[in-house]
């Protein structure tokens, strides 16, 4: 009887396992690493831009 349990908890292991080695070589794994990588640039990109769009608001309001 305990040897049945040890059986399918091992199984259940298995199966879990095999389901995330699936995900690790998965299209969408890459493209989430591939974010993670690059947060810190696209952070900075993305306030330079602020910025830039700020100066140019300014700088229209200013012609007006």
């Amino acid at each position: 009887m305990a040897s049945a349990v040890f059986i399918e908890e091992k199984q259940m292991k298995n199966s879990i396992l095999d389901k995330q080695k699936g995900y690790y070589n998965s299209v969408w794994y890459r493209i989430e690493r591939f974010f993670d990588r690059h947060n810190h640039l696209m952070e900075f990109i993305r306030t330079i831009l602020a910025l830039a769009v700020l100066c140019m608001q300014f700088y229209i309001i200013s012609r007006l």
